[in-house]
């Protein structure tokens, strides 16, 4: 039952997220052109280099603890109480909640890059803009990434209980369609443009309104011609 709840609202909530797809792709190449984004890429293979070289039970328990954190953050966001949370060094762990997890709560460790996100208010409120102090910043913000882009790989897949009581389908619209719209937030920042933030959301969703009317007004002309004679 919960995976046709989910699957229902992807539905409804595609042209959104379609929407996003498109205004993302058409800003990306904008941003990956400015030039900013070394210390960035020095900090994300900086931390994909660590963890291929010295991998291991140290690093899948502190992935593992991540992720379980990730789901009880998300959650009390979403007002729900966390009543148990589990890590093991083997790499399982398990997070309950009082109530019933939403399909936020279940996808948020694959798709909200957390660790990362903390480090966007400091970067752009980063006001004396010290060249050694933004790209301090920039290095901590591509090693935080790296750490989830990782974290994804490793984790993300249908044999995750989180993906199959969410849905396949659903799961790999809903977070990676997250996945694009922090990733473009990120870059933003980063390279100093967090100005272009709004406006990719702000025409993602007029975009999405535009497909909205167009879907309703396809629906109203098929009923119209179900109804005359």
């Amino acid at each position: 039952m919960g995976q046709l709840v989910n699957f229902f609202i992807f539905v409804m909530l595609l042209p959104l997220l379609f929407s996003f797809w498109v205004e993302g792709v058409a800003l990306l190449p904008s941003i990956l052109d400015s030039g900013s984004l070394k210390w960035f890429g020095a900090g994300l293979f900086t931390y994909v280099l660590v963890r291929l070289l010295l991998g291991g039970p140290i690093f899948r328990f502190i992935e593992t603890a991540a992720h379980e954190l990730i789901h009880a953050w998300v959650g009390r966001l979403c007002l729900m109480k966390p009543t148990k949370l589990e890590a093991a060094s083997e790499g399982g762990g398990k997070t309950t909640f009082e109530s019933t997890s939403n399909f936020l709560v279940l996808l948020a460790p694959y798709c909200f890059p957390v660790f990362t996100l903390v480090l966007l208010p400091i970067k752009a409120f980063n006001f004396a803009r010290l060249p050694p102090v933004s790209e301090a910043i920039n290095f901590l913000i591509g090693l935080t990434f790296g750490f989830h882009i990782l974290l994804h790989i490793t984790q993300f897949g249908f044999r995750q209980t989180d993906v199959q009581k969410v849905g396949l389908i659903a799961s790999v619209g809903f977070v990676y369609t997250f996945l694009l719209i922090f990733l473009i937030i990120i870059l933003c920042v980063v390279t100093d443009s967090a100005r272009s933030i709004w406006g990719y959301l702000t025409a993602s969703v007029m975009r999405a309104v535009d497909y909205y009317g167009t879907v309703i007004q396809v629906l109203l002309d098929l009923l119209s011609r179900v109804e005359s004679p």
